[in-house]
């Protein structure tokens, strides 16, 4: 019973997948807005903050191109009992996942470092610490657990905190991802925990990301 639940929390989670990239969403979900979060440099320049939305567009591009690699790789797995699974074409999607998500890490790293240095917009400031996250989470169903942790950073206007929690995530997923590589290059089937632990860390990383922007979406 164990095992059946797993793999249909994994169709799920699959089909979840496929149709979010399908519809583009992740691309305007990805903490996008968050940018708007920090002051400009001036009038006769390009704005810093506007820097910073670009590195979270470019972030989020990357991490999506991840993401589709992994959902392949997730699809092999669970087809594997009835297709066979392809050792190869599992090497393929793994490569390209660990591409982009590496490109994803570079990416916050330099969107990290843009933020520490720029002062945050007080006006924003001010509704990120009077919004109300509890109504907000109830009225739209969010999941509880996930969208606590993006408001425990956004309360206290910690939008930087929220870039260096995804940069974690992110890391944990390369490591992942670094772990199948690992053992498909010998010729081995990584274990299932293995993918099990890859779909979790995704989805907790694409939820962050999603609820930082709805909120965003909400005050501005």
């Amino acid at each position: 019973m164990y095992k059946t639940n797993m793999r249909v929390k994994l169709i799920i989670s699959i089909v979840i997948g496929i149709i979010a990239l399908k519809m583009n969403v992740y691309s305007y979900i990805m903490s996008n807005g968050s940018g708007k979060g920090y002051e400009d440099v001036g009038k006769s320049a390009i704005g810093i903050s506007s820097s910073i939305e670009a590195y979270v567009i470019q972030g989020a591009g990357y991490y999506l191109k991840a993401g589709s690699s992994i959902y392949q790789l997730l699809a092999m797995v669970e087809l594997k009992d009835s297709q066979g699974l392809d050792l190869i074409a599992l090497d393929k999607a793994t490569d390209s996942a660990v591409a982009n998500i590496e490109k994803a890490i570079e990416t916050y790293e330099a969107l990290i470092k843009t933020a520490e240095a720029t002062p945050y917009n007080d006006e924003v400031q001010a509704k990120l610490k009077s919004f109300n996250y509890e109504a907000f989470a109830k009225a739209y169903g969010l999941n509880g657990v996930s969208f606590a942790e993006a408001a425990m950073f956004l309360r206290r206007g910690d939008i930087t905190g929220i870039y260096k929690r995804t940069y974690t995530r992110l890391k944990v997923i390369a490591s992942l991802l670094q772990t199948i590589k690992y053992d498909v290059s010998r010729c081995r089937v990584p274990l299932i925990d293995s993918f099990w632990r890859l779909n979790d860390a995704f989805a907790e990383t694409s939820l962050l990301g999603s609820y930082t922007a709805q909120v965003f979406s909400a005050i501005l």
